[in-house]
């Protein structure tokens, strides 16, 4: 049994639009997967970053408490002249 022209047309209409579909679901794939390596490329970049920084961080935290004796010394030296001067610049002394 013969179909009618227009259901034959109809179906292949339908098998174009689902040729397309697959298409543009393919090209979609790709750039969702392609997003997603760049995420995961971005992300390594991030953790090496972040890692960097933990490292100067921590650098610049052991040369502040190597420094904070010599600073503490600065601040007495600075106030005993201060007292001394102090104790100059009263009348009588």
């Amino acid at each position: 049994m013969r179909q009618p022209a227009g259901a034959e047309a109809g179906r292949a209409l339908t098998a174009d639009r689902a040729g397309e579909m697959g298409r543009s679901f393919a090209l979609v794939a790709d750039e969702a997967r392609r997003l997603a390596e760049r995420a995961a490329s971005s992300t390594v970049d991030i953790n090496s970053m972040v890692q960097d920084i933990r490292g100067h961080t921590s650098t610049a935290v052991a040369c502040m408490d190597s420094l904070l004796p010599q600073a503490k010394g600065v601040v007495e030296a600075v106030s005993r002249f201060a007292d001394i001067k102090g104790r100059e610049e009263q009348p009588g002394a």
